[in-house]
């Protein structure tokens, strides 16, 4: 009886021993490493962030962009963990300059988990260019300017027509006459000066 007993007993012991180091084992082993996905991973607005392997199911997951907290797109969307992953969906943030920026997830424990986000440019190519516009109206007129400097003087004009013949004058005085009668009294004069001094 005793026998039948130990025959018993003896695989339940063997089985809980296993089931004691199995759990041993199970819990010794580390933890994965928290991942997310961005769904899309580039654009321009809002997108979703899938995260796994997090510990600590109804804590809360902090959303960071280049390091700002952001938070959810609606308020009433979960981004609390449960059975280890979350889901949430955001905006990119208002100013965010084109290129790579990097988003990052954090549970309560401090297990983070990072991806990149590509801010894509929306700006197309320059147009062609349009047709010319109307001519505008007239503007009003100016102030007139300062007068420049004289120009040089143009040529001699041509010479005029020969004037009529003016009236005939009257008998001239004979100068010569005169002057020889006045140099004739002038030597009598002074002959008779010189005899007088005699």
């Amino acid at each position: 009886m005793k026998k039948l007993r130990f025959l018993i007993i003896l695989p339940l012991v063997l089985a809980s021993v296993a089931l004691v180091f199995t759990a041993i084992d199970v819990h010794s082993q580390p933890a994965p490493e928290p991942e997310i996905e961005l769904t899309p991973s580039s654009g321009f607005s809002s997108f979703t962030i899938e995260g796994s392997d997090f510990l600590g199911d109804g804590t809360v997951v902090t959303i960071e962009w280049d390091g700002t907290e952001i938070h959810p797109f609606h308020e009433y969307l979960p981004y609390e963990i449960g059975d280890d992953t979350f889901t949430a969906i955001v905006d990119v943030p208002a100013g965010s300059e084109y290129g790579r920026h990097t988003v990052t997830a954090t549970d309560e424990s401090g297990r983070t988990a990072s991806a990149t986000f590509t801010v894509v440019d929306r700006t197309g190519p320059q147009g062609p260019r349009g047709p010319e516009g109307a001519a505008g109206q007239d503007g009003a007129p100016g102030s007139p300017g300062s007068p420049g400097p004289a120009g040089p003087a143009g040529p001699a004009g041509p010479a005029g027509q020969m004037g009529p013949p003016g009236e005939e004058s009257g008998p001239g005085v004979n100068m010569t006459a005169i002057i020889l009668a006045l140099g004739t009294i002038g030597l009598n004069l002074l002959l008779m000066l010189i005899k007088a001094l005699k």
